[in-house]
């Protein structure tokens, strides 16, 4: 039996549209792996960032 497991893919996105968070690193095009930070979310909980780098997008207008 074939079973594949699939691991929920959350992502947090800051509502200034500058920082967006996700532990998925297969996202990232680059990544920063001597970066090191935290994030305060709006419950004031803090958040360790271990990474950071570039995530592809793709713009449905350049489908045109």
């Amino acid at each position: 039996m074939n079973v594949e497991h699939k691991r929920e893919e959350v992502w947090y996105l800051d509502s200034s549209y500058s920082h967006h968070i996700t532990s998925d690193c297969s996202n990232f095009e680059t990544l920063d792996e001597a970066y090191s930070s935290h994030i305060e979310l709006g419950d004031n909980k803090r958040v360790e960032i271990k990474r950071r780098g570039d995530v592809a997008t793709c713009n449905p207008l350049q489908w045109r």
